[in-house]
């Protein structure tokens, strides 16, 4: 302890510094931040008055939500009310109700609570009636489980639709002619149409006809090589990682048209695709010595859910006796969404098929069948003299019997028959339990509307208008897990109105068939995927958020990419609350793109705030805490979400039982039984206030980057843009519609309804548009818009004036050569610049620039004369830096959520039309930095401060704290002079210490430690074990010379595993979750005796870990896991334990306080 000569060899300095001589000249780079401070100064910044309402009293939409799963009818009325009062004691605002899976035999609560059942309603009535008790709202997913709307009440012909078709050849005079059923599920199927075309015989040679010999230098994984060519194998001939090679060798020459892939389905939960067997590289030979390129396989952008493990590649048509597949094998490639299964490198193979017949380039994904993006088929791949003559196809529709006999007479020649037809695409919601059944038909308002009225209308109805749309107020789509859907009854009429053309004698297109040239069989299917998006935003989602307004609700809804083909942004515009997903710490499952989405689609259709699911993750880990989910957090702030919906609040029946229901370990538990629950307002309160504030005004973005008009699309994320933007300046992704029906200009920039401005527009390169587009980019320009775009290759769909097509492309690009400009009107288009360049040549620089900052993420919001930056350092090191923002500003302040205090910026300078100032961020920490118009605040310019020291506001009084010598420089140019402070010696509290435990089921033992220590390195087990809290107790004499007032004493708790609550005195001192686990106890002490209490919390983790040696009956934790078989979510028996309690060292620093004039 610090005796009173100590104290007296420091302090006298202190008051020559604090009167320190103003001198002039220059000072340091400034180079520091601020800490946080007591008190609040005056507020100087009265237009973010309205912004610091929000900071300080957060809205209840501000607050988070979580997804509430009622899991397997285990719901009680007790369970309900705990949960609810859970929430709320930590300022949660909304639950979402999912009902998840039916009840378990025998029931865990009896009686169950399956969907729709009367147990069921009556909880559902009592959920409300306790929400509005406590100021929480509801949402209720559209149907039971969690994807996506589906129902017992939808037939099979109410249900998502898929087009099929069976395949017949015939020549003049054979015999009856009787064609196959389409394949179909749930025995259902409807014919739309029967066509036939000349098809040559030399179309259709097969390797399967031809029975080549094959050879290869692969090992075999089991069947015989020759089942390679079998297209009914079933069996892994190859499953390696070796390279090597596969020789396929004709008798006679080969025309090779086509390959199609099989493959086993992927580890995950869909079919899927394997990269490396659709990724061969082909070759041919004459001689089988000398080979020659053909080409590659190509592995196709796809989604998480989609089946590709049939997949026909088109190949440049090559006549040869050999054909060599050649295996290179490649690492796994870092994680991206829309190669989900890429990051398996096996070669596994059944069967490859080689054809002489011409076909799409992977059609599965062209039809809206399955979500994926390929390249389009042109004429290296199928040459116009091989494509159907679209004057040759004959409709024999009227000409089938029920049977499927034809009555047709087939001409001279050989014919092929296509009978298509549609069926259900046969999915329905696995996660569901009472309601479980078919999905419902994207494209039939009636159909949907009868989806909404049996679930969420039924709600609404049973709890009566005082509290429908008041407390049970949104209605919500979630993930998309339906796969794809391209028909419905009335599809080609619905075609021929949005494309203005008829779609039939197009159909064999659908099955792969070129019809007229590869480039207008590629130019229909972009149209008729371009109607399935059509039909979907305004059958379905339209539909639902029409219904939902009618009843005083809204609609929250996530993404339907990357599983279903649409225009990736405009489903946002139907949403009230737009959603994205994240996961913690599961790459493989984590969707920056679905963030991406939502945000750029919440963004361009002026919706304010923009939700996720949030910290979801694959197999929990019992070790998951407030301070392990902030930089996570904190980076979807800076990505543009202003809402955490928690992922996941599993509904908690039993009050004697801990930690309880989980969803079969997937997603983060938040929980009333989890551990820190009861330590954790300061998170909440943290969100609160950074969605509070990240919910006001608009962003700020100058670019916007177009997603295109090919389906599917989305938002792009940085690493597919053509060139990277320049330091600091932030975009969006904007879609066809936006810029066709909305986007306006003023003053040289693209404005939407909803705010956002953009100065410069950016057109990726290799890109189709349609004469619509082009249209609506030449009245944008000539209004005076920059557009960064290369030349088209050409329309992306069917076009009725071709010509007047090319007379578009040639206004906008005068010169198609690499590098050009055109002028229209007040606007230019420009091309084979970087985005720098033409930012620049607009006079934009970076919004926010900062040197040897890693790790620092941000965003910026603007409104009325107010600019807020949200800046978080989510990297592992600490930055010391200067930022410099693009806004000159007349008062500065920092705001800080994790504190809740707002104060004025304690140095700061204008510099050339930019504000700069000192930051200074430890790994996890954040701030709000508020720029604006109001009266100057006093303030430093610059100051340079040593390691430890920091600036801050201590109500008018601008003060110094720590050790250490600053140079600091006025604003009004005077420099003072340095300022050196000592510190005395900290006070070690290496004294004896009692230990106690709280929580379920604690030990009872009271410890007595010579000093802090883990309790997890203690015994006996049931301490080592323990999760919950232990109180670290001990009493301290200070002397009456530590109190004064510029001195403060700083209680440095040293580790800390996990989160901490201190009293002193018997008064709570603070609470702190993440580090540094620092606090200022000065006004809780007193001279003499002290006593002070520090309470640890830590996470499940270890007690899984010892219940693992336990038999059932003896463990302390009770954990029910459902959803993926039998498979126990809980530590391995063998994990080690992970660091609990209070490490320390402990000590009690005092920090001299020295007034700095400004």
């Amino acid at each position: 302890m610090p005796s009173k000569r100590d104290f007296d060899a420091v302090f006298p300095g202190l008051m020559v510094d604090r009167r320190s001589a103003l001198l002039g000249g220059s000072a340091a780079l400034l180079c520091t931040g601020t800490a946080p401070g007591t008190g609040h100064a005056a507020t100087v910044d009265p237009q973010a008055s309205a912004w610091g309402e929000a900071f300080d009293r957060p809205p209840p939409e501000a607050g988070p939500g979580v997804y509430w799963y009622w899991l397997d009818g285990a719901v009680s009325a007790a369970g309900i009310t705990a949960d609810l009062e859970g929430m709320h004691a930590n300022g949660i605002t909304t639950a979402m109700v999912f009902a998840i899976g039916a009840s378990a035999k025998p029931p865990l609560v009896d009686p169950p609570a399956d969907a729709l059942t009367p147990q069921w309603w009556g909880l559902i009535d009592h959920a409300v009636a306790e929400a509005e008790r406590l100021g929480i709202t509801l949402s209720l997913n559209i149907c039971d489980g969690w994807a996506t709307a589906s129902g017992p009440w939808v037939t099979p012909d109410l249900s998502m639709q898929v087009l099929t078709w069976s395949d017949t050849r015939a020549t003049a005079g054979q015999g009856a002619i009787r064609l196959a059923t389409p394949p179909m599920r749930r025995n259902w199927y409807r014919d739309v149409a029967v066509l036939a075309f000349p098809w040559p015989e030399a179309l259709d040679e097969t390797s399967a006809r031809r029975h080549p010999r094959v050879s290869t230098t692969l090992p075999l994984a089991g069947p015989p090589l020759a089942r390679l060519l079998d297209p009914g194998n079933d069996e892994d001939v190859f499953d390696t990682t070796q390279a090597g090679q596969i020789d396929v060798a004709f008798d006679q020459p080969f025309t090779l048209r086509s390959v199609t892939v099989r493959t086993p389905s992927p580890w995950g939960y869909s079919p899927g695709v394997y990269r490396a067997a659709n990724a061969l590289r082909v070759e041919a030979s004459e001689d089988g010595v000398t080979f020659r390129p053909v080409g590659r396989l190509e592995y196709p952008q796809h989604g998480w859910q989609t089946d590709l493990t049939t997949l026909t590649h088109a190949l440049p048509e090559t006549t040869a006796r050999v054909f060599r597949f050649v295996h290179e094998p490649q690492a796994p490639g870092p994680y991206f969404e829309n190669y989900d299964f890429g990051q398996d490198v096996r070669l596994r193979l059944f069967s490859l098929e080689l054809s002489s017949r011409p076909e799409i380039h992977q059609i599965v994904g062209k039809t809206a069948a399955q979500w994926s993006i390929s390249r389009r088929t042109d004429a290296r791949d199928v040459p116009d003299a091989v494509c159907v003559d679209p004057a040759k196809v004959l409709d024999l529709t009227d000409r089938l019997a029920a049977d499927g006999t034809l009555d047709w007479t087939p001409p001279p020649g050989r014919w092929r028959i296509l009978r298509l037809g549609h069926t259900s695409n046969g999915r329905e919601n696995s996660a569901a339990g009472g309601a479980q059944g078919l999905e419902v038909d994207r494209f039939n308002a009636a159909a949907v509307t009868m989806q909404f009225d049996r679930w969420f209308g039924a709600a609404l109805d049973r709890i009566g208008p005082a509290r429908a749309g008041k407390v049970l107020n949104t209605v919500h789509v979630d993930s998309w897990e339906a796969s794809g859907q391209n028909w419905t009854a009335d599809f080609p009429a619905r075609f021929q109105a949005l494309r203005g053309y008829a779609l039939r004698v197009w159909l064999p297109v659908l099955a792969g068939v070129p019809v007229g040239s590869a480039e207008q069989s590629e130019a229909v299917l972009h149209d008729f995927r371009q109607t399935v998006a059509d039909l979907t935003q305004s059958a379905f989602f339209e539909t639902i958020a029409r219904l939902a307004h009618a009843r005083g609700c809204r609609f929250s809804g996530e993404p339907a990419s990357p599983t279903y083909a649409v225009d990736g942004l405009r489903w946002a515009e139907a949403t009230d609350v737009p959603m994205g997903e994240f996961w913690l710490r599961t790459p493989r499952n984590d969707k920056p793109t679905d963030v991406a989405d939502a945000v750029s689609g919440g963004r361009i259709y002026g919706k304010r705030i923009i939700a996720t699911e949030s910290f979801t993750e694959n197999d929990i880990l019992w070790d998951e805490h407030p301070a392990m989910l902030k930089p996570l957090g904190d980076r979807h702030y800076c990505r543009g979400i202003n809402r955490f919906m928690l992922h996941v609040y599993t509904a908690q029946p039993f009050l004697d039982r801990s930690p309880g229901l989980t969803l079969n370990g997937i997603g983060t538990m938040f929980s009333r039984t989890q551990t820190w629950w009861s330590q954790a307002r300061g998170w909440f309160d943290y969100l609160r206030r950074c969605q509070a504030v990240l919910q006001r005004g608009l962003p700020v973005s100058d670019v916007a980057v177009f997603t295109g008009e090919d389906i599917p699309n989305r938002a792009l994320l940085p690493h597919q843009l053509d060139a990277p933007l320049p330091a600091g300046v932030a975009y969006d992704s904007i879609n066809r519609d936006a810029l066709v029906r909305l986007a306006r200009v003023e003053q040289g920039a693209i404005v939407l309804p909803g705010g956002m401005r953009y100065r410069l527009l950016v057109l990726r390169a290799g890109a189709r548009y349609s004469s619509g587009f082009l249209a609506a980019l030449e009245r944008l320009v000539r209004a005076g818009a920059t557009v960064l775009a290369p030349p088209p290759l050409g329309a992306v769909g069917r076009e009725a004036d071709p010509a007047a097509f090319v007379a578009q492309c040639r206004r906008l690009w005068l010169d198609a050569g690499r590098q050009g400009e055109t002028r229209l009107g007040a606007g230019r288009v420009v091309w084979g610049q970087s985005p720098a360049h033409v930012l620049a040549s607009l006079g934009i620089a970076g919004d926010l620039l900062a040197n040897d900052a890693a790790g620092l993420e941000w965003t910026h919001r603007r409104e009325a004369g107010v600019d807020v930056y949200f800046l978080a350092n989510t990297g592992g090191a600490a930055l010391d830096t200067e930022v410099s923002l693009r806004v000159t500003a007349r008062a500065v302040a920092l705001w800080d959520a994790l504190e809740g205090q707002r104060l004025p910026a304690p140095a700061w300078r204008n510099v050339a039309g930019r504000t700069v100032l000192p930051l200074r961020l430890a790994p996890g920490e954040s701030r709000f930095i508020v720029l604006s118009d109001g009266g100057v605040a006093p303030h430093l310019a610059q100051a340079h401060l040593a390691a430890g020291q920091s600036l801050e506001w201590r109500g008018e009084r601008l003060v110094m704290a720590g050790a250490g010598e600053a140079r600091l420089l006025r604003s009004d140019g005077r420099r003072l002079a340095p300022v050196a402070l000592a510190m005395p010696p900290a006070i070690e509290l290496d004294q004896p210490w009692t230990l106690s435990f709280a929580g379920w089921r604690a030990p009872p033992e009271r410890l007595t430690l010579k000093q802090p220590a883990l309790w997890s390195d203690l015994a006996p087990d049931r301490v080592r074990f323990h999760a919950g809290s232990g109180t670290y107790a001990t009493q301290i004499d200070l002397p009456r010379h530590l109190l004064v007032r510029d001195i403060r004493l700083m209680l440095d708790l040293g580790a800390v595993h996990a989160m901490v609550e201190v009293t002193v005195n018997g008064r709570l001192a603070g609470r702190r979750w993440i580090a540094p686990f620092r606090l200022d106890i000065t006004a809780f002490l007193r001279p003499g005796r002290n006593t002070i209490a520090i309470t640890v919390t830590n996470t499940w983790h270890n007690r899984l870990v010892g219940d693992r040696v336990l038999p059932e009956a003896e463990r302390v934790a009770w954990v029910y896991p459902k959803l993926r078989g039998t498979k126990d979510w809980l530590p391995a028996r063998d994990a080690p334990l992970l660091p609990a309690g209070l490490a320390g060292p402990v000590r009690i620093v005092a920090e001299p306080l020295v007034d700095i004039p400004v």
